[in-house]
């Protein structure tokens, strides 16, 4: 066995001490980079939760707004064929200005989850449900009608170098479906000015 002389004793302390910092460095970066990814991750799963929740009650009003839709029917066909009750058409219209109000406040209640969204997430807005009453004829209030351009509404949501969006849209069957989508090219630019 040799024995390391005087002269030779400080030969291994440089090339460990260089190994010691390389170590550490590598160390620390990856730790750094574990933290980034971490609050990347949480970003976007906050911003999908987000996103998903407003997609959910999008598309149940939707679903309530065409329910009571056919209520409104309903209750029109009923004023029309009342003409052989008279007595009965005051409560008929009644029923259908009742059901017209549930509609305004469905639709007010959007609004105004609108507005939360606007304040708690400006600049992104929430975009309108689609739906207009056309003006009461003869018989009383009348259904509320979709804007043909709004058979599909993305809901989009820009922080933090990360984005998500969701849509709501009517499936091979006609019912309304709230599922994750690609966020349009203006999230991806600005997700990208971020990164």
């Amino acid at each position: 066995m040799k024995t390391i002389t005087k002269d030779q004793s400080g030969l291994l302390h440089l090339p460990m001490a260089i190994a010691l910092i390389l170590v550490t460095l590598f160390t620390v970066g990856t730790l750094g980079l574990l933290i980034r990814w971490h609050h990347l991750a949480k970003t976007q799963m906050t911003l999908d939760r987000r996103v998903g929740a407003q997609a959910r009650k999008l598309k149940a009003l939707q679903k309530q707004i065409e329910f009571t839709n056919r209520i409104i029917t309903a209750d029109r066909a009923a004023i029309v064929t009342a003409v052989a009750a008279p007595q009965l058409l005051p409560a008929l219209k009644e029923a259908l200005t009742a059901e017209a109000m549930v509609q305004d406040g469905l639709l007010l209640r959007w609004k105004a989850e609108q507005a939360r969204w606007f304040v708690r997430w400006a600049p992104s807005i929430l975009p309108d449900a689609g739906w207009s009453r056309p003006p009461p004829d003869v018989i009383g209030e009348q259904a509320l009608v979709l804007d043909p351009d709004r058979s599909r509404i993305v809901i989009e949501l820009n922080k933090g170098g990360r984005a998500s969006a969701a849509e709501v849209t009517r499936d091979e069957s006609n019912h309304w479906i709230a599922r994750y989508a690609r966020p349009s090219a203006l999230m991806r630019f600005f997700r990208a000015s971020h990164d």
